[in-house]
């Protein structure tokens, strides 16, 4: 880079380079624009996306190991669509149960409470496919045990629905709360077992 460049200077969405290194998970470059000085690794564009967040969208996680360790971080504005992007790629690793991955999202600074388009967290996702070693650390990163999707659903609801027992046992013991949409069916299902005392 030639003396007097300005390497935070961004496009008409106030990308900067190392946003566009970063989403493309070119780590040769991030690390170059890292090395400078003045540049600013928490720099966010027009939808308040920083260099990590599309590092971590892109799934580039050597690219994000690195941003992190300069001391780059997940900061969001309420109601960000950035947000949104970090939910997917959180409810995405709690789906296929990549506890490792995950974790690492948590260090970077990812809300494990980000909601996606559907109000969906990854606690629904893991709910749903019956990760129950996720949901475990999930609960103990204080994750939502009631969190409502847009249908009116809780993590509890997706166990069920799911018939994933073991999950809905710890969501259970975590005091989690069945949703709009599975609490008549599961009254319904006791009362016709029998089972009076599930109704109370």
């Amino acid at each position: 880079m030639s003396e007097g460049t300005d390497v935070n200077s961004g496009d008409y969405d106030h990308r900067t380079p190392l946003h566009l290194a970063a989403s493309e998970g070119n780590l040769t470059v991030v690390e170059t624009l890292c090395a400078h000085e003045a540049t600013e690794l928490n720099i966010k564009d027009r939808w308040d996306g920083t260099p990590l967040s599309d590092a971590v969208r892109g799934g580039h996680d050597k690219v994000a190991q690195l941003l992190h360790a300069r001391g780059a971080r997940m900061e969001y504005a309420p109601g960000s669509p950035s947000i949104q992007i970090t939910s997917l790629r959180l409810s995405e690793l709690a789906r296929l149960g990549e506890l490792a991955d995950i974790r690492t999202l948590v260090s970077f600074g990812c809300d494990v409470n980000a909601t996606d388009y559907d109000m969906r967290t990854c606690m629904h996702a893991a709910a749903g496919e019956g990760n129950v070693h996720v949901l475990s650390y999930l609960i103990e990163q204080n994750a939502d045990v009631n969190a409502v999707d847009h249908r009116g659903c809780t993590p509890l609801d997706e166990a069920i629905r799911s018939s994933n027992q073991i999950v809905a046992e710890r969501l259970r013991e975590a005091h989690a709360q069945l949703g709009q949409v599975m609490l008549p069916i599961e009254l319904g299902r006791l009362a016709r077992g029998g089972r009076l005392e599930g109704l109370e």
